[in-house]
């Protein structure tokens, strides 16, 4: 296998990512979705909203998969990506066609060749894959292009215009038009006018298992007829094209191997996992490119999957099927693998292949066989092509996790099936773009509590921006246990955050029977590990729970989780805040503000009294207790008393953002992640 410095992976190339902004619906789905929110306009399809990740959810029989599929067999996308600006090129447009008219009008013409006083050119509304996008502009701009001096006193129905007059007219809209294509090319990404996608579908019927093959069932049979067919056959594959993309509805018989790629363009791809031996040994006997892209996916199964080991595919000829050799280890059939890791060699394998093109990646339900953990894995996975647009679809709340952490890339798309429907008519849905703390999508679902907590222990904290502080710092706690040849875990497969909610956690019972109107907390997992804030006057609450969770209650430190931040990491997002060169009276010192109301702290000592200072807004009244400034960070701006911080998710956002592999934890961070890290451990043995 080649070394990491031989061989890159998919975010090390310098590629040109496509950052897809907009799916407008096929004229076919366009007829049968209503999105709710998008209207359809002068010809123009109804869209969604869409992001590199784009999570289809929704009951049973809600037009999921149906979508999912008509999306992938077009061979034409409507989109818009963030790397051309549609409004700017219309912009241009609207300049040329006013500049065109106005030049007709003022030479005293009615039109000059095809070119009339109501000239405008189209605007551009999409970008259309996989052909040149700008072709119906074009077209328009050609025409004024190639009008001469006799198109221009041609059919004049007003004064005829002296040929001297008309031809200047001519030749200044001649230099107008030739001025728009440096424009337009500035709106570009690149010179290229014709995005071009690999589209792959990978269906539910899918496998690295081979089918019983005829010379199992047919013994006599001449192995010469049969071997070949057997190998080049994916019969998943014909079922699929068969139930989904036949052309003749009233047949549906499966064609031979050998015509099933006429049913698709030369961009579509259908991938099953049964090819994946005449995959990889195309690719070992191509060129060096080709080679290079198995390299790459060992090195993928080694680091992932196979704590850095040596991997090794092998098309085995004798045994018609592709074998994996770890190192030092005997050499197996690759679906001899757990179920799992062979739904993830199924759903990354393709993109490997074409990490050099931009890909549209369709999957049904890719959590199937999938631990949480792996359903983790296999998301930020494909967060790592760049080119790559992923839809798929699901009934997993687990994957919709990873939506909370980073909405940016992914969206997620709620599917309902319309109740009135008229008796032997097609079936109506509807579709609506949802924010990632929307409850309704679980119910949509059907999530309930006792399916969520699936890893082998949980660490409850107070709420999210506990959630995200702890894991940022075990992250970077970790980094070092993995230098050392450590074990590292990993959120979602060896342990799980629950968020109690502050005070509700009172609500909770920790014993083995709960009294009263108390909810178990052992019902929901028991292996708990509960982090609290170090709150005054709650030491009764303190101690009662320390008596039932002995070593698994955790207080503080520090105040609240942000006063464990390190100081370089709080004035870096007092910068952001106040800008590169705040007027810091005093430069923040652990100790001195680990137990104090961090906002307090940061108002009254490091920037000083601050309200003392003039304001920013000398029309708002306040009062002389209180800050006026909008960038505050108490919470309710009164600076004489302790007060906590002001927007405590932006807070963490920022100091996540200032914090890196080799940031140097406090004492009280570094002694709240060794007790997670050891309860942790405690519970995953022998991983």
């Amino acid at each position: 296998m080649a070394t990491e410095e031989e061989v890159t992976g998919p975010t090390d190339r310098e590629e040109q990512s496509f950052g897809l902004t907009k799916w407008f619906l096929p004229e076919e789905l366009d007829k049968q979705y209503t999105v709710i929110g998008s209207a359809r306009e002068n010809g123009i399809p109804q869209s969604v909203d869409i992001s590199r990740i784009n999570i289809l959810v929704g009951p049973n029989n809600s037009g999921k998969s149906r979508f999912l599929r008509g999306n992938f067999a077009t061979n034409s996308d409507k989109i818009r990506i963030s790397q051309v600006s549609l409004d700017s090129i219309n912009q241009i447009y609207s300049q040329i066609s006013q500049d065109v008219r106005k030049g007709i009008t003022r030479a005293n013409l009615h039109r000059i060749g095809d070119i009339d006083v109501d000239f405008r050119i189209a605007p551009l509304n999409y970008l259309q894959t996989n052909q040149d996008f700008l072709e119906t502009q074009e077209s328009q701009i050609k025409a004024i292009r190639t009008a001469n001096i006799h198109d221009a006193i041609h059919e004049n129905k007003r004064s005829s215009p002296s040929s001297d007059h008309a031809k200047r007219v001519l030749d200044n809209i001649h230099e107008v038009v030739h001025e728009i294509h440096p424009e337009i090319s500035g709106c570009l990404p690149s010179k290229d006018r014709r995005l071009e996608f690999q589209k792959i579908y990978i269906p539910v019927l899918r496998g690295l298992r081979p089918l019983l093959s005829e010379r199992q069932i047919f013994p006599e049979s001449d192995p010469d007829e049969v071997v070949e067919k057997e190998r080049r056959q994916d019969r998943y594959l014909l079922r699929t094209v068969a139930d989904y993309f036949w052309s003749d509805e009233a047949s549906k018989k499966p064609r031979k191997p050998s015509l099933v790629q006429m049913c698709l363009s030369r961009l579509h791809e259908i991938f099953t996992g049964l090819s994946l031996y005449e995959e990889v040994k195309k690719s070992l006997l191509g060129d060096k490119e080709s080679r290079e892209s198995i390299r790459v996916f060992e090195n993928f199964l080694s680091e992932t999957f196979f704590e850095n080991l040596d991997v090794t595919l092998t098309p085995r000829w004798e045994k018609d099927v592709l074998t994996v050799t770890l190192e030092n280890e005997k050499e197996q059939e690759i679906y001899n693998l757990g179920d799992g890791i062979q739904q993830i060699i199924i759903q990354t394998f393709p993109l490997f292949l074409k990490r050099d093109s931009p890909v549209m990646l369709f999957v049904e339900e890719p959590e199937l066989y999938l631990h949480p953990g792996l359903q983790r894995i296999l998301l930020e996975t494909w967060l790592d092509f760049p080119n790559l647009t992923v839809f798929l679809t699901t009934h997993s709340n687990h994957l919709l996790e990873i939506a909370l952490e980073r909405p940016e890339d992914v969206s997620i798309l709620k599917f309902n099936k319309n109740s009135s429907q008229t008796l032997g008519e097609n079936p109506t849905f509807s579709i609506q773009n949802t924010k990632s703390g929307d409850l309704s999508v679980l119910d949509s679902l059907g999530v309930r509590n006792a399916s969520v907590f699936l890893a082998n222990c949980t660490i409850w904290v107070e709420g999210v921006t506990d959630r995200m502080y702890i894991r940022k710092l075990l992250e970077i706690f970790q980094k070092e246990k993995h230098e050392n040849g450590e074990q590292v875990f990993e959120e979602d497969r060896h342990f799980a955050f629950v968020q109690y909610g502050g005070s509700n956690l009172e609500n909770w019972s920790f014993s083995e029977e709960p009294n009263g109107d108390e909810q178990s907390a052992r019902a929901v997992c028991n292996r708990i590990f509960v982090v609290a804030d170090r709150d005054k006057g709650k030491q009764k609450k303190h101690d009662s729970l320390n008596a039932l969770l002995q070593e698994d209650y955790y207080v503080l430190k520090g105040r609240e989780i942000e006063n464990l931040l390190p100081p370089d990491v709080l004035q870096s997002v007092i910068k952001h805040y106040e800008g590169d060169n705040p007027k810091i009276v005093k430069e923040p010192v652990y100790r001195d503000y680990r137990l104090k109301s961090l906002g307090t702290f940061i108002e009254n000592i490091v920037l000083g009294d601050r309200s003392k200072r003039p304001r920013l807004d000398k029309s708002k009244k306040v009062g002389k207790n209180y800050h006026p400034y909008s960038k505050s960070f108490t919470l309710d701006g009164d600076v004489r008393r302790e007060s906590t911080l002001k927007d405590k998710g932006r807070f963490a956002e920022i100091a996540i953002s200032q914090m890196g592999p080799d940031t140097k934890l406090t004492t009280g961070a570094e002694d709240l992640c060794e007790k997670i890290y050891e309860f942790i451990k405690k519970h995953n043995p022998g991983v």
